[in-house]
């Protein structure tokens, strides 16, 4: 992820990140200047220039001819997201209680992308369930992109003593002894050579979640998380589970 991407991502506008981004490479510049070098038009740098200082993240420098613009230190970055991580901590009990109040038993909805799968990881440790399953799991985890955000799941995973049995692609062998490797209680078997999809099953209390077009260690363009929460659906899909975990030798 670049600089601007990043910069965006904690709340900047796409012309305060390139200004200030251009500050801190360039120094001390004039709005002409800025203007020539972030490639932005002079009325819409003052009118950025103006919200970063606000924000404090660029101040005045006053000369003669014509008033210059310095960069903050970037720490003043690490500053503003500490106080939204503040505000929205305040506020999470309100939220979360707010959620809670409205029946969530029976529910259907989809996640695209790799941030569904990350909000997938957050749900589990959540619910607290105490075992999870997987038909024709492809470790998804192991995605590069996934490899912090899994790293933590996995430490809490195993604080709060989960158990995994996992139904593995027949190609998964190595991801079975790399998973194993992180989430320590966890028992496997594999699929069949001829019996793989490109979907992974997912199966704890009373959520069956459907990860599609993915493939192996991977997420595909297009990949997407359905969830289904009915309990009645989750104990059937758990009986299935356990129909081919026995039938597998």
């Amino acid at each position: 992820m670049s600089i601007q991407e990043t910069l965006q991502k904690i709340g900047l506008a796409k012309n305060e990140a390139l200004i200030y981004e251009t500050l801190l490479a360039e120094g001390e510049l004039s709005a002409g200047s800025i203007a020539n070098k972030s490639k932005i038009h002079r009325r819409n740098v003052y009118d950025t220039l103006k919200k970063l200082i606000e924000r404090g993240l660029v101040f005045e420098v006053m000369h003669k001819a014509e008033d210059h613009f310095k960069a903050a230190d970037p720490d003043k970055l690490m500053e503003i997201v500490a106080k939204k991580e503040k505000a929205l901590a305040k506020i999470m009990p309100e939220l979360t209680e707010t959620y809670r109040q409205i029946d969530h038993n029976e529910d259907v909805y989809i996640y695209k992308g790799i941030e569904g799968w990350k909000n997938n990881m957050q749900d589990i440790l959540q619910y607290k369930p105490l075992e999870v399953y997987y038909i024709d799991a492809k470790a998804p985890w192991l995605d590069p992109r996934l490899r912090q955000p899994f790293l933590e799941f996995a430490q809490k995973a195993r604080a709060k003593k989960i158990k995994f049995y996992i139904l593995f692609d027949p190609a998964a062998k190595k991801s079975a002894l790399e998973l194993k490797k992180h989430l320590g209680d966890l028992e496997y078997k594999f699929l069949p050579k001829g019996y793989s999809t490109s979907c992974n099953t997912q199966i704890y209390n009373n959520r069956v979640e459907i990860l599609s077009n993915i493939s192996l260690n991977k997420f595909d363009a297009g990949s997407t998380t359905t969830f289904i929460i009915n309990q009645t659906v989750a104990d059937s899909f758990r009986t299935w589970f356990w129909f081919l975990w026995d039938a597998i030798t």
